[in-house]
């Protein structure tokens, strides 16, 4: 199996940003302009009851969890709202903090 280079990972990152960039100000202008009063999200999801309804560009999806245990939406925003603090923190210091995480998980499972 061949390793992808450096320069194609970013240059596939550039465009799978582009692409988002793209689709969120076409999403901003349709907001603004077309229909203000029922405003189209790229993409919302929540819980409600043993369904877990995914909306995409006003699309409405609903998947039967099953009697899984999926965090309810308040939990899942504020998962999100510290990935994004640790992001913002930077890559460096996202290492530092996972270093002894990701070092209790090697002595548990007793890899070098």
């Amino acid at each position: 199996m061949q390793i992808p280079s450096k320069s194609l990972l970013v240059s596939l990152g550039i465009c799978i940003g582009l692409v988002f960039f793209g689709a969120n100000i076409a999403l901003t202008n349709y907001n603004r302009l077309v229909a203000p009063e029922e405003p189209l999200t790229l993409l919302n999801w929540r819980t409600a009851g043993e369904e877990l309804e995914v909306c995409l560009l006003g699309e409405n999806l609903s998947l039967s969890l099953d009697g899984c245990n999926w965090p309810d939406s308040d939990e899942l925003y504020q998962m999100f709202e510290q990935a994004g603090a640790l992001y913002r923190i930077g890559r460096d210091e996202i290492n530092r903090r996972l270093a002894p995480v990701q070092q209790k998980i090697r002595e548990s499972i007793d890899w070098p």
